[in-house]
């Protein structure tokens, strides 16, 4: 077994001199600073450098002179230290052996010295004893541990289709995206499984060894969220489609629906509203409103028209909005070309061009394929910008903007502490309704002007209740957006022209010559370029 060098007072008439034993069996060899914290706390006077340059290196076993005070008679008590880790989870303790006539620590004073270190909690009373019967000196022992907290797991859905908001066409060969085979659309029967909820398991809180509690994190509890033609088990736990149709996510509900389908959007249909998906087989004219609550497909062109979806939008061969043209999603838009329009995605937009259009993606804007180009007009994304080219060689007005306006942060932290406030003021018109309720219900009448009172109180606390729910519900959003900050970005394939303005997360540049092959990024508050990954 291996054993630690250590080291031994001595006492003699002639002086004090200290005992070296070296390490055995691969033990580690003396520590130069617990000699000198020993010394020091013995008040031994020597020259300490002299000391410890006499036991560096040392192999066998021998004895150093210290000072030549007449301690014939002095001792030195079995000694100990006790050092906690940063975390307060473990207290270890080092033994220094007593000299010849010194005392041995017991169990007592041992408990004594951890008291005073300020360790209560998680003494290991076997390793202590080990010590006590078999002592090794100069050696740690792990005398204290705290009880870690064991953390809980946060509830999940497990969705049993495609909800992944990033899943992108393919491009072809040519260069073009291939629109035909897009796979967005999760057919089900009824009777099918669409989601489960595993619930969350708390946590269980822990102990540091000075008695502090440490909570284990919270854990996130979740819900089913039914919408259109959706059942749900009895216990909650399982969600299964009442209908034959296609199923999606739109706001964390799961919808099932039929798709309806028309020729054209035009004077013979008049503007269509539908809760499920319209699939267009050829074209939305200037002028008609075209929107679902679930996906839009449309196989032809968009004029000056208006689409909203609250899921996704497909347009094979792009919008031409004449100024007027319009389209809003509450998913992904993925359209040929996007020329004199507004468009919005609350997911990420691929095309193959931007012209003179008004662009903003909560997600990703990718303009790839065999153009691949943006050229006037202004485009955002809460991520990435990605394109082949951007502006033109003729200095055409371009304006880019990606990542969160700073008035954002400076809300989420305003609603913050609003909402601190809030929980203060509910806090103390709790315990008043709760003392009326029990008066109530223990029969105590309360006088007219009492009932009006705690009716007034009733309905001022449900109302501030109300817009405390919907502030926590605005920064659960606001955090939401501020999570995906730091992967703004700009990247361009080949060219990006001089008089492009980029904008990032409030940080601004105008491009004064062009650039190729790069990527712009924000960094110590200014937006710099650097090389693609």
């Amino acid at each position: 077994m291996n054993k630690n060098g250590y080291f031994q007072l001595v006492f003699r008439k002639t002086g004090t001199f200290l005992k070296i034993v070296p390490p055995s069996d691969g033990g580690h060899p003396i520590n130069l600073g617990d000699v000198r914290d020993y010394l020091q706390m013995q008040k031994i006077g020597c020259d300490i450098l002299e000391v410890t340059k006499e036991i560096d290196g040392t192999l066998s076993e021998k004895e150093i002179y210290l000072n030549n005070s007449p301690y014939a008679t002095q001792t030195a008590d079995e000694t100990m230290i006790v050092s906690i880790s940063k975390d307060e989870m473990v207290g270890v303790a080092r033994f220094f052996p007593p000299s010849a006539k010194g005392k041995r620590l017991d169990r007592d004073e041992i408990e004594s010295e951890l008291k005073k270190k300020g360790i209560k909690f998680g003494i290991v009373w076997d390793v202590i004893d080990e010590f006590l019967e078999k002592p090794q000196y100069c050696t740690d022992y792990e005398v204290a541990q705290g009880k870690r907290p064991i953390e809980g797991k946060d509830a999940e859905i497990v969705y049993n289709f495609q909800t992944d908001l990033s899943a992108k066409p393919a491009l072809k060969e040519d260069g073009t995206v291939d629109f035909f085979n897009l796979n967005t659309v999760c057919h089900c029967k009824a009777g099918d499984l669409l989601a489960e909820l595993h619930p969350a398991v708390n946590g269980r809180n822990g102990m540091s060894i000075k008695g502090v509690i440490t909570k284990a994190k919270p854990v996130k509890h979740l819900s089913l969220k039914p919408g259109k033609n959706i059942q749900i088990t009895e216990d909650g736990s399982k969600m299964l489609s009442e209908v034959s149709g296609h199923v999606m996510l739109s706001q964390d509900k799961v919808i099932v629906s039929n798709v309806f389908e028309v020729d054209d959007v035009d004077t013979a249909t008049g503007n269509i509203d539908y809760d499920g998906s319209v699939v267009v087989k050829g074209a939305v004219r200037s002028g008609f409103s075209l929107k679902a609550k679930g996906n839009i497909e449309v196989r032809g062109i968009v004029e000056g028209a208006y689409i909203e979806a609250g899921g996704n939008v497909t347009i094979h061969r792009g919008i031409n909005g004449m100024m007027k043209g319009r389209i809003f999603a509450g998913g992904n838009i993925i359209i040929k070309y996007i020329e004199n329009a507004t468009v919005s995605s609350g997911g990420y937009i691929q095309t193959e061009a931007i012209l003179y259009s008004q662009v903003n993606a909560k997600g990703d804007i990718e303009v790839d394929g065999k153009k691949g180009f943006i050229n006037g007009g202004s485009v955002h994304s809460g991520t990435q910008i990605l394109a082949k080219v951007i502006g033109s060689s003729m200095g055409s007005e371009t304006s880019l903007e990606v990542g969160v306006d700073p008035v954002l942060k400076e809300k989420s932290v305003e609603i913050y502490h609003e909402l601190k406030e809030a929980q203060e003021v509910l806090e103390k018109q709790r315990p008043i309704l709760e003392n009326i309720s029990n008066k109530l219900k223990e029969g105590i009448k309360l006088t007219g002007e009492q009932m009006r009172y705690a009716e007034s109180m009733m309905l001022a606390y449900k109302k501030q209740r109300m817009e405390y729910m919907a502030k926590r519900k605005e920064l659960r959003a606001l955090e939401e957006l501020l999570d995906v900050d730091t992967l703004a970005q700009v990247s361009v394939k080949e060219t990006i022209y001089p008089g492009t303005k980029i904008s990032i997360s409030g940080a601004h540049l105008l491009l004064k010559d062009s650039r190729t092959y790069c990527r712009f990024v924000k960094e110590e508050g200014e937006v710099k370029m650097v090389g693609m990954n």
